[in-house]
């Protein structure tokens, strides 16, 4: 599970803006070229999902499985996401690692990452998103649009974000999974948390700090079982980061949430794209997983992404 330390190399000086210094900002020729290839491949290729539920009824099939203590996992997938379920598409080798490479980078910051570090968040991505109880789909397409314009090309981000879409048009259909129409579930629940959350058995994930922790069980009226703190995202601090979740603390997060998970008890989480696996672990011991995302920031009045505004954390942070 660890990933090979000694293929890393140096890692940047603690403090230091590594994440917005990668040697890898540019695409080569080669990913320029072969995401032609993925534009004629996918953009005429329809995307079509089967069998979407609506918010309230959602909420209310959320509501049900914990009142009986049934397991539940999410997989809200971004670009993020779909650069790593991309990873190891047949004939995109090269623009398939850069996607994967810069995402990783935007959540862990720079390391000489390998071979071995995508193949395990292709692997445990795909896991995560086959085994999920409700999957979002990535971006709305007006979204895609705005991703990709003639004179500055978000390929990461495009690819990312319209591979997930496809990914998930791919599963609709199965009566196993609810697919749920917007990325941005995390947001459209936010009038719902409270009376999901009360009176519950919650174990917290994230950055957050134990204060905050304490303040948001008091908020929501839940029982906080414990807190399980890891480093921000390197986007988010700048790269300032005295360590990394991954790989230096993953392997005893996912320990503590394996140990912690069971059927009654449900995980409140925030750990980008580790997030999506760990909710999978959740679900596999019985426990009900409940990924908040950035909502977590804005609870603390921080506003973690560009629609995060001044007035959009002001009515909703805790008070």
């Amino acid at each position: 599970m660890r990933a090979d330390r000694e293929r890393r190399g140096k890692r940047p000086p603690a403090g230091e803006s590594a994440a917005m210094s990668a040697p890898i900002n540019e695409p080569t020729d080669q990913v320029v070229a072969e995401y032609g290839l993925y534009r004629d491949l996918y953009d005429s290729r329809p995307v079509r999902f089967a069998g979407c539920t609506a918010l309230e009824p959602l909420v209310a099939e959320m509501k049900r499985r914990m009142d009986a203590e049934q397991p539940f996992s999410m997989a809200r997938l971004g670009d993020g996401e779909g650069a790593c379920l991309f990873y190891g598409h047949p004939g995109m080798d090269s623009l398939a690692e850069y996607i994967i490479h810069r995402s990783l980078i935007l959540h862990f910051s720079w390391q000489r990452y390998s071979e071995k570090d995508f193949s395990f968040f292709n692997a445990e991505m795909r896991r995560a998103t086959l085994t999920a109880d409700l999957v979002t789909f990535a971006r709305k397409p007006q979204v895609h649009r705005d991703l990709v314009n003639s004179e500055n090309s978000d390929i990461r981000g495009y690819v990312g974000a319209t591979y997930a879409d496809h990914f998930v048009s791919d599963l609709s259909g199965s009566k196993d999974r609810m697919l749920y129409a917007d990325g941005y579930l995390h947001v459209a629940m936010l009038p719902h948390y409270a009376d999901l959350l009360r009176g519950r058995k919650v174990v917290t994930l994230g950055s957050a700090p134990d204060a905050f922790i304490e303040k948001l069980a008091g908020h929501f009226s839940f029982e906080l079982l414990e807190s399980i703190r890891i480093p921000g995202q390197a986007v988010n601090q700048k790269g300032r980061l005295d360590s990394y979740l991954y790989p230096d603390h993953l392997d005893s997060v996912r320990s503590r949430v394996q140990h912690l998970a069971k059927p009654g008890i449900v995980f409140v989480m925030a750990a980008g794209l580790a997030t999506k696996f760990l909710c999978s672990d959740v679900r596999a011991r019985g426990g009900f997983a409940l990924d908040v995302g950035s909502v977590m920031d804005v609870w603390q009045g921080k506003g973690a992404r560009p629609y995060q505004g001044d007035t959009f954390v002001a009515r909703h942070r805790l008070t």
